[in-house]
């Protein structure tokens, strides 16, 4: 039975006297050693439930070398439902590697990037939304990229790498932890899963079932690899996410599912206005597989409507 061990690691004092604390849990001691984060998006509930049913499985497994949990990195940010932190609006996942004397969420990002650089291997989990289960690669090069590949593969789902480098330094992807992480020569990558405020239970289990892989292949636990069933899989490696956006506002009809795969120009679906009138036909300049989907019926120019796996 594997030794677990649960720390509440104080950031700062709320104005009436009570900690700010991240909940740090090690299962296990010694070499290899894994970094599991999770939500620092307060709105991204699902890695939680995920890492709640692994901790169950470790409970009663023999466990070879350690695994580091921070279980909910954005305290605040998930008590108040919060993309952000609700003090400061930062968004801490573009807010590492920290400082330990700035505001409250880069003083967090700093005590977490100190944990997670003492990994051999770190996986950030979030969620995407209306998804397929799906790893993001961030740019990185040589033999680094090989390890970052390796261990994404072992967990049996869709790898996607990240934006063309113009959208990547848009959104300041950079400064996330994975990238950072990577900066040290430490393998490290995203791990999205279904959902947001609203638990996906299917993706909790793909996320579940996804760090056993891993586990496996590191030799950390004896068992077998499991397959992921509950969403579909795209095997095959070189695709690259894109975003579908809006050019209309309106009321959005899909006509695409999760996992299908759609030639370029073929339409994903159409905006209309309130009189049932067509107001765009929304299209894509490239073909590939269908990864995301819409959150919500009514949209406005310049949203995110569908996210694409494409192929460079």
């Amino acid at each position: 039975m594997a030794n677990i061990r649960i720390e509440s690691i104080p950031i700062a004092r709320r104005l009436d006297g009570s900690y700010i604390n991240l909940t740090k849990i090690v299962v296990g001691e010694g070499e290899p050693k894994i970094f599991l984060g999770a939500s620092i998006h307060g709105d991204e509930l699902t890695p939680i439930a995920s890492l709640w049913r692994l901790l169950e499985y470790l409970k009663v497994a023999e466990v070879s070398g350690s695994v580091t949990i921070l279980m909910g990195m954005n305290p605040e940010g998930i008590a108040f439902g919060t993309r952000v932190d609700p003090y400061f609006k930062v968004d801490m996942n573009r807010a590492y590697p920290g400082d330990k004397d700035g505001i409250l969420p880069r003083r967090i990002t700093h005590t977490i990037f100190q944990i997670a650089k003492d990994s051999d291997v770190a996986v950030d989990l979030h969620t995407a939304g209306n998804c397929i289960p799906f790893i993001l690669v961030d740019p990185v090069e040589g033999g680094l990229r090989s390890e970052v590949l390796k261990y994404a593969g072992s967990m049996g789902i869709t790898i996607l790498e990240e934006y063309l480098e113009k959208d990547y330094k848009a959104e300041h992807l950079s400064e996330s932890l994975p990238p950072k992480l990577l900066e040290l020569g430490i393998p490290s990558y995203t791990l999205e899963l279904p959902g947001g405020l609203r638990i996906d239970w299917k993706g909790v289990n793909v996320g579940y079932k996804a760090i056993i892989n891993l586990m496996v292949f590191l030799g950390m636990i004896d068992t077998s690899k499991v397959s992921i069933d509950e969403y579909p899989v795209i095997k095959e490696l070189g695709y690259r996410r894109y975003d579908v956006k809006s050019s209309s506002a309106g009321i959005l009809e899909p006509y695409v599912e999760l996992g299908d795969y759609v030639e370029k120009f073929t339409p994903l679906g159409v905006i209309r206005n309130l009189s049932g009138v067509i107001e765009e036909w929304v299209k894509f300049d490239k073909s590939g597989y269908i990864v995301g989907l819409p959150n919500r019926s009514i949209v406005y120019p310049a949203d995110r409507l569908f996210l694409m796996a494409v192929k460079d």
